[in-house]
């Protein structure tokens, strides 16, 4: 199964977004660019 997927562009470029998501592209620029760990603080 394909995720559908969303094109947006910025001054950057363009980039493909995930369709179910309600962030942006400088949102998904972040998240390619810092690896998150998905690890909280106690």
């Amino acid at each position: 199964m394909t995720q559908k997927m969303r094109k947006e562009k910025d001054l950057l470029g363009e980039m493909l977004i995930p369709e179910n998501v309600y962030w942006g592209i400088n949102t998904q620029r972040t998240l390619e660019l810092f690896k998150i760990s998905g690890k909280t603080f106690p």
